[in-house]
């Protein structure tokens, strides 16, 4: 068909029908006669989209520029490229929202080809999808307008620092990346175990059991059993710990004192040291020297992706320009040079290490982790897909090239251990190549062991008991608690709400006078048993928690963004997108119960006695198949 004009509506507020032509919203989900919803479109679509999106990244780096590929013009001294550790790599939704403005440019190239409009107007949204249009719509002879476009917000200090020229920002991140942890830095050099079957983890100092750390003993929710079962076996670890602050790691005083105690039985918790103890005023001033270094291979390149496009569709640089400026002049090459410098000093001085475990989230200190670890020696390096992969999180979805070596390829681990058939399948749609896959325990999730048919039997005319598991962002906290408050008093039964926030953003209940709610901190799976439904925000995973137990799921949609659940596709969940269908949802759940699915059972492996990581570590039986290459006894 043929359309007159077609609309991209990305003003705030709701669009009408056009008599002109279809319009397509920018951001909601909400869809009626002439109006189109461009996270739908999306999401229908998203295999094709998605890959389009990764493949642009791809040729991004391939693009050749005075004889080079960018890819090479940025390799560093030691011969790491620092390509891959700008953002365009790290594809990470959260530090690069551009991103989910590239993937609906993808779509509208897509519908345009569908509706053949002889018009394109946008109406609200900003400069630089202006200029994607624009320069689009140019090329291919339709009419362009731009009109509505977004208000200014008001300016907070955050905002007047990202105003900042952006080196400024770069060497005032060094100034304040030392005064915050200049007091983890130690004077007094720690050994680390230096027996040959040590294994080696690389790990967030966050997500601990505050009672047993207070107590001198280790416990991180990220392993849960793997260290002990290490400890039986008879195996030492080493721990290089990055911190963050966190309500149960309020300071660094904190994190130093539980250091400290676990350092004094190391046999039994292990040796640890933090990134930041390899800080120096020498470090601080290669790091100062290295944005000079990025900014001169900026030059170089210039503005190398401003005409390359994705299949016959709107250029993708104008909005994604952003993330290449702060990735070789702002903050964020500041924090890279700190990784890769930190990373190599704490590499040169270990002792070999067999082998190295690391938290798999696709972040750029994970590059130069392993850049290190080769460079000094150390053995086989282990990947750890430590919580769901979901499908929107593109931070997961590689590009076959990059698995395929070559000069200056990307740093890659030997082994990416996966924690359930759910997880394996999505890495292979994510063109992780199969021999790299290795199953392992679930080891965040090892407590949901037995708990199919967590929930509680009701009594009749008894009030809902809802679990509410909020989001560790603020807007995707108060979409959820202004769709409970809103959806309430369309409810015909009566509903107990607790909320059971994320440890780094807590919920207070006065603010929420109307939901009478109760806040609870206790393990997810100490507290499924109490409940009858569970309603999740569309960001978190502790969704599945809930859908493995065989709980009634609920999640929250949230109209800028995505559908990030882990839960997406999955047979028995709803979506809720207004108040509503939310209260719907809760009044239909009040009467059913949800039976534990084959679905469920197969997001995680499950063993408390961890038998797949003891055959990857080397630890299993005469019987077990073979460990992972090189983790076999070393002479």
């Amino acid at each position: 068909m043929t359309a007159r004009t077609l609309t991209v509506w990305a003003a705030e507020h709701a669009p009408a029908p056009d008599a002109t032509g279809p319009v397509y919203r920018w951001n909601g989900y909400e869809e009626s006669e002439g109006i189109h919803s461009l996270f739908a479109y999306v999401d229908r679509h998203g295999d094709r989209l998605r890959a389009a999106y990764v493949d642009w990244v791809q040729g991004l780096g391939e693009i050749v520029v005075k004889g080079q590929r960018v890819i090479d013009h940025l390799v560093l001294p030691d011969g790491l490229s620092y390509w891959w550790m700008t953002l365009f790599i790290e594809q990470s939704p959260w530090k690069s929202p551009a991103i989910l403005d590239a993937i609906r440019l993808l779509a509208i190239g897509e519908i345009v080809r569908n509706e053949r409009p002889a018009a394109l107007r946008l109406v609200g949204g900003d400069s630089r999808l202006d200029a994607s249009l624009r320069a689009w719509c140019g090329e291919r002879g339709i009419a362009y307008s731009w009109t509505g476009a977004a208000p200014t917000p008001r300016r907070g200090l955050r905002d007047w620092y990202r105003a900042l020229p952006r080196p400024v920002q770069a060497y005032l991140t060094i100034a304040r990346y030392a005064v915050e942890r200049w007091s983890l830095r130690e004077r007094h050099r720690h050994l680390w175990s230096d027996d040959r079957r040590a294994v080696f983890f690389v790990s967030y100092f966050l997500h601990l059991d505050k009672r047993a750390c207070d107590q001198g003993h280790f416990v991180s929710r990220y392993w849960e059993a793997l260290p002990g079962m290490l400890h039986e076996a008879g195996i030492r670890t080493n721990w290089l710990q990055y911190y963050l602050q966190s309500s149960t790691v309020p300071n660094t005083r904190v994190a130093k004192d539980w250091l400290a105690a676990f350092n004094r039985e190391p046999a039994a918790e292990g040796a640890h040291r933090f990134l930041d103890a390899f800080l120096s005023p020498a470090m601080l001033l290669r790091v100062a020297r290295g944005l000079v270094r990025l900014a001169g291979m900026a030059r170089r390149v210039g503005e190398f992706g401003a005409s390359y496009r994705p299949t016959d569709g709107p250029p993708l640089w104008p909005v994604m320009r952003d993330d290449w400026l702060q990735s070789m002049h702002g903050s964020t090459a500041t924090i890279n040079l700190f990784w890769l410098e930190l990373y190599d000093a704490a590499l040169a001085g270990a002792p070999y290490q067999r082998a190295g475990l690391y938290l798999m989230e696709n972040q750029s200190w994970e590059r130069a982790f392993l850049h290190a670890w080769r460079k000094h020696g150390h053995g086989t390096s282990i990947a750890v897909s430590h919580s769901t992969v979901r499908y929107w999180d593109v931070r997961y979805t590689a590009h076959p090239a990059r698995f395929g070596g070559g000069p200056h390829a990307l740093p890659q681990p030997d082994v990416v251990a996966v924690n359930g058939d759910v997880a394996t399948e999505a890495l292979r749609a994510m063109a992780y190549p199969d021999e790299r896959l290795v199953e392992t325990e679930a080891l965040r999730y090892g407590n949901l062991e037995g708990l199919s048919g967590a929930a509680r039997a009701r009594a009749d005319g008894a009030p809902l008991e809802l679990l509410v598991v909020t989001d560790y962002h603020e807007a995707g906290t108060a979409t959820m608690l202004r769709l409970l408050e809103d959806a309430r008093p369309l409810l015909t039964q009566p509903v107990r709400i607790t909320v059971k926030p994320h440890p780094n953003l807590m919920v207070e209940p006065r603010a929420h006078p109307t939901l009478d709610l109760t806040v609870v901190t206790d393990p997810l799976a100490q507290v499924l048993p109490r409940y009858d439904l569970v309603f999740a925000s569309n960001n978190t995973s502790a969704s599945v928690d809930a859908y493995v137990a065989g709980l009634p799921v609920l999640v929250s949609l949230d109209a800028n963004d995505l559908n990030f659940s882990p839960l997406r596709g999955r047979p028995g969940v709803r979506f809720v997108r207004d108040a509503a269908a939310l209260a719907r949802a809760l009044d239909e759940a009040a009467g059913s119960t949800m039976a534990p699915s084959a679905e469920a059972a197969r997001f995680f492996y499950l063993d408390r006695t961890l038998p797949r990581w003891r055959r990857l570590l080397g630890l299993g039986t005469a019987t077990d198949r073979p460990a992972a290459p090189g983790l076999g006894p070393r002479k």
